[in-house]
């Protein structure tokens, strides 16, 4: 009987059979995937469930003289009851597995072929009228497990074979084929590209008179790939690169601006690149209070320091147009709430109890707060120029003090004028 030799180069094997089993195979694999990403290779499959199936068949693992199959055109009169295959999956096409699969039987033994591939196709092949080797081409869907049952019968040979096939449709990233029928290509495809979301610590944001976004307002969280660039935008159309060291998952650098804040991140994985948009930042102009003061319903005064006298009455105020969504705090951190068209708080007959500090909180219409601090000093006060009324007492020699102005004495006599007690200095008599 003649032989046909197995190839030793590992990668295009025709006829494999049962009487070959010291063969090691691997599953014939183009752009398919388990359960990660593998190096598309080719090789062949059977049946046999101890086949080691990740490696490829190399020509070390069996010898010329005992790893031959049969030809199964022989011209010898034994009858060969088994059906050769060759299984390969060439690759996905528009979501769809290539499979072909190659039978070779001896001529003698079979008269009908009947191939199921995972309930998707059958075809019933009358063998009499074809001529072994026999190549069938299909495209499967991709699914999870390809399931092959094939049914050869003959006048005296009875052959049957099942072999399971895992694979999934893939993208492959470089290939111009949209591999896994999803109607995008390569770097268009979700799965080639760099995914990610950007998160702000708020899409408002109050300023100042000017504008910084600084380290950890934008964040990339739960993304793949690498970091290219930061850029920004104020009107989400026309971008500039955000300078600095931006090639992280945050952006370093100031950017003083006041508009709305549009942000991106351009990342790159697999070989494509694709921007992360953030959620524009609406930047608004921050609450602002111009402190003022006054005391006794007098003039106002700009600042936030006043000092009044025990009794007075002081006034804390803010700027004119903002009269409303005022509250004020006092030492106590007692509240007060000015919402009656009023931009200001007024103390009647103080006290030096009323000393301390004072916050005004205003929140302007776009939401922004701001707290503005208020010192108050209320003191004990005595006028330098303020007159002291005297009360008048006499005395004669030796007698009582006597309240009154007015004093008859004797010539010869002594006499004593005073005031009352508590103002012993700064005295002066004139006589006549």
């Amino acid at each position: 009987m003649s032989k046909l030799s197995i190839s030793r180069k590992g990668i295009l094997i025709l006829l494999i059979g049962l009487s070959c089993l010291s063969v090691k195979t691997a599953l014939a694999i183009n752009n398919l995937s388990f359960d990660e990403p593998i190096t598309p290779v080719e090789a062949v499959i059977d049946e046999r469930s101890d086949v080691d199936d990740t490696s490829l068949l190399d020509s070390s693992d069996a010898s010329e003289e005992d790893c031959t199959i049969d030809d199964p055109n022989s011209s010898d009169d034994e009858m060969n009851c088994y059906i050769y295959r060759d299984i390969r999956l060439n690759g996905c096409i528009d979501g769809k597995i290539q499979l072909t699969i190659t039978i070779a039987w001896d001529a003698a033994a079979f008269n009908t072929f009947t191939l199921e591939v995972s309930g998707f196709t059958t075809d019933n092949i009358n063998l009499i009228n074809e001529r072994s080797p026999l190549t069938l081409n299909y495209q499967i869907p991709s699914r999870d497990l390809v399931v092959l049952h094939a049914h050869g019968i003959g006048d005296n040979c009875d052959y049957e074979f099942t072999q399971n096939v895992n694979g999934i449709c893939k993208e492959v990233c470089d290939n111009g084929i949209d591999d896994d029928g999803d109607g995008r290509t390569d770097c268009a495809d979700s799965e080639c590209g760099p995914s990610g979301t950007i998160t702000s610590f708020s899409d408002t944001k109050c300023l100042k008179e000017y504008y910084t976004f600084t380290n950890g307002f934008f964040r990339l969280t739960q993304y793949t790939g690498t970091v290219v660039r930061w850029e920004w935008s104020d009107n989400n159309v026309n971008f500039r690169e955000w300078a600095g060291s931006v090639t992280s998952n945050s952006p370093t650098s100031r950017i003083d601006y006041p508009t709305t804040f549009y942000a991106r991140a351009l990342l790159e994985y697999n070989g494509c690149q694709k921007y992360i948009n953030a959620p524009p930042v609406e930047i608004k102009p921050r609450a602002k209070i111009i402190p003022y003061t006054r005391k006794n319903g007098g003039t106002w005064v700009a600042g936030s320091t006043i000092t009044v006298c025990e009794g007075e009455s002081f006034s804390l105020g803010t700027q004119l147009n903002i009269q409303n969504n005022l509250v004020l705090y006092n030492p106590n951190y007692t509240a007060f709430n000015r919402a009656d068209g009023n931009s200001y708080f007024t103390f009647n007959n103080a006290t030096q109890a009323m000393t301390g500090g004072y916050a005004i909180d205003y929140t302007n219409d776009d939401g922004c707060d701001v707290r503005q601090i208020y010192n108050v000093i209320v003191e004990s006060c005595v006028d330098p120029c303020e007159v002291t009324a005297l009360t008048c007492y006499t005395r004669k020699a030796g007698g009582s003090w006597t309240s009154g102005c007015d004093i008859r004495i004797c010539e010869g006599e002594t006499f004593y004028l005073a005031t009352q007690s508590g103002i012993a200095n700064n005295l002066s008599l004139q006589y006549p």
